[in-house]
């Protein structure tokens, strides 16, 4: 799949990262370094993996509507 992200600031500064991935982990990844680029501070952009949810490479989403139930976004205030 080819993603294309692209952010517009106030001032109409425009960043865009374009990537070609089929994982889902690499796919959270390339995400994460996106919005770190763009401003977003968080801790961690990571899969949930849990008992109602499990993921694995047999059950991976075929879309990223059905792969949001598996990421999240954790993050600390100072």
């Amino acid at each position: 799949m080819q993603f294309t992200l692209t952010a517009v600031d106030d001032d109409g500064t425009i960043t865009r990262k374009e990537f070609d991935s089929v994982f889902l982990k690499d796919t959270v990844d390339k995400t994460a370094d996106f919005l770190r680029g763009t401003g977003f501070f968080f801790d961690e952009l990571e899969i949930v993996v849990n008992e109602e949810t499990p993921f694995s490479d047999r059950n991976a989403p075929d879309t990223l509507e059905e792969a949001t139930q598996f990421v999240k976004f954790t993050s600390t205030t100072d």
